[in-house]
């Protein structure tokens, strides 16, 4: 009996927490018809009772649950409790506030403190509650544990390692500590160790599809992905409607060229819980049909690079369409000027401004799928044409530099606003001194292609290379385009003016690192997506020399031609 309760309550809070009230309240109202001293079935009744307007019945059933659990902390605490299950977060931090204010040796009310404050993105604050806990129970798994989750999320990663570190101590089949051990050792860069935290974790609870995907993530970056496709196929049977499996899988097969099966998984990014843009649309997607009549929005997403890579897709989108159907085509700002008069009856229109008038729309990386683009399909001829009046102007600006014109990008865009993000960047950039060799090759002139905070490395180059700056005139994607039309060739980490260079047709030598994008798949020099781009690929993790070394050789031997 205890157990059909237990589990209708649950169901209960269930449809709340779904604002299904009238659901809720059905289910809340077995549970005290079984159970009349269910204190927190009421207290939640007393919750749905508010939110009906109902302020008498809100405190008649609060009244209950008061007399049922006497004590103004009791109760306080019991509220607060009611409120964090239902996602009220400043509601209940309040609750646990007086709590605290009545009793601040309340151990779990500064637990549970720490967490609605962590839920409300506050781990700052959370942390001295979380501190608390632990000083008052310097025993419990759960409080360090909680402690190091805060820690985390502030990117302070090798103090949130000792917290997990502790708490496995304290208790060594705490699998969420074991696999939060994991992903801040991943964070740290120790790999082997992470690989070993998670395997751990994944002993304890095998069937735990959130720790198989971190084992995905960590495998897929130790080029181990054939291993990595298995784990997330193995997650995707326990829980086959998770959006981060679905997408890692993605990400996975199209690194290996499984480009069907791959762009469907891919397209999964837009349910994931951080996905590319929170924007809802009431119109429908588009499924490739020719829309009569309509106007088809391909969206604007991820970065810069991405942009430039797939609007090559907009005019093979547009011929889909029906002739007196339109398509509009939304870009980040920067690259608006050079992309608004690339196309012909194709409108383009800016990220973040109003937008048109549209029937069916489709996030501009999906059109991969939509479009059924794979190794044999997509063509990688030059398909962005510089301004010929820049381009004319930066030749006569170019001409007295002697040899070979060669153009340096060494980082990609930084966002610390986005730590996942930003880590990528970390591994695929380099700084300017590590491109020292290329100086020792004669008959070459170097042109600075970095902007932002990086680019200020360009002011002291590595000993012996003369490198040219001409960064403070690239205004706009328009006359970088121009600069790059006049270069004999650029050397880039992966980074947007890669795919500027590969999309106008100036040869570009690439940079990649070990766990490469999935864009450049696996064990090739050269790529589709660009006749004129040459991979050069780390053969381990974080190891630019012999990348550098190898560029170096081939750029010797290209003066020589």
């Amino acid at each position: 009996m205890q157990d059909l309760i237990a589990a209708r309550f649950q169901e209960g809070l269930a449809h709340h927490q779904a604002d299904r009230f009238a659901e809720a309240q059905a289910a809340y109202g077995e549970v005290l018809t079984a159970n009349p001293g269910h204190a927190e079935a009421w207290r939640l009744m007393s919750l749905l009772a508010e939110q009906f307007g109902r302020s008498d019945l809100a405190r008649d059933w609060a009244d209950k649950a008061r007399a049922l659990e006497p004590g103004e902390v009791h109760h306080l605490f019991g509220e607060g409790v009611a409120l964090q299950q239902l996602g009220r977060f400043a509601e209940a931090e309040t609750r646990y506030r007086r709590v605290l204010a009545l009793a601040p040796e309340a151990l779990e009310a500064n637990n549970n403190l720490g967490l609605v404050l962590g839920r409300q993105g506050r781990n700052a604050e959370a942390l001295a509650f979380f501190q608390r806990a632990i000083e008052l129970s310097p025993g419990s798994p759960v409080f360090h544990n909680n402690l190091g989750i805060a820690l985390t999320d502030l990117d302070r990663h090798a103090e949130a390692e000792a917290c997990y570190r502790t708490a496995t101590t304290l208790d060594p089949t705490h699998v969420g500590a074991r696999h939060n051990l994991g992903k801040s050792l991943h964070a740290l860069g120790r790999l082997e160790e992470a690989g070993q935290a998670l395997q751990e974790a994944l002993r304890l609870r095998q069937d735990d599809p959130r720790i198989l995907n971190d084992m995905g993530v960590l495998l897929n970056q130790l080029g181990r992905v054939a291993d990595a496709e298995m784990v997330y196929r193995t997650g995707l049977s326990l829980a086959p409607e998770d959006a981060s499996l679905h997408y890692n899988l993605g990400l996975v097969l199209l690194k290996v060229g499984q480009y069907r099966e791959g762009w469907a998984q891919y397209h999964w990014r837009w349910k994931t819980e951080d996905r590319p843009d929170n924007r809802v649309f009431i119109q429908p997607e588009w499924d490739g049909s020719p829309l009569p009549g309509g106007k088809l929005l391909i969206t604007a997403e991820q970065g810069l690079g991405d942009i430039l890579q797939f609007c090559r897709l907009a005019p093979l989108a547009a011929a889909r369409l029906a002739p007196d159907a339109r398509l509009i085509l939304e870009a980040h700002k920067p690259l608006i000027s050079l992309l608004r008069d690339q196309w012909p009856g194709i409108e383009v229109v800016g990220y973040g401004d109003p937008l048109p008038d549209f029937d069916a729309h489709l996030p501009l990386l999906s059109l991969g799928g939509v479009l059924e683009q794979d190794d044999q399909t997509i063509d990688g001829a030059p398909y962005l044409r510089p301004d010929p009046d820049r381009a004319a102007a930066w030749a006569e600006r170019l001409a007295p530099l002697e040899g070979l014109k060669v153009g340096l990008v060494w980082s990609g865009g930084r966002r610390p606003w986005q730590p996942r993000v930003d880590a990528v960047d970390k591994r695929r950039s380099v700084r300017l001194a590590q491109l020292a060799p290329l100086a020792s090759v004669p008959g070459v002139s170097f042109v600075s292609l970095q902007k932002d905070e990086p680019g200020l490395e360009a002011r002291d180059p590595p000993p012996g290379m003369v490198l040219h700056d001409f960064t403070s005139d690239l205004t706009d994607f328009v006359e970088t385009a121009a600069l790059v039309a006049n270069l004999d060739l650029v050397i880039s980490v992966d980074t947007a003016v890669a795919h500027l260079a590969g999309a106008i047709g100036t040869p570009v030598w690439m940079l990649n690192r070990f766990d490469t994008c999935w864009r450049w798949e696996l064990e090739r020099e050269d790529t589709p997506w660009y006749a004129g781009l040459r991979q050069f690929r780390q053969p381990t993790a974080g190891d630019w020399p012999p990348v550098v070394e190898a560029m170096t050789t081939a750029l010797a031997e290209r003066t020589q031609d």
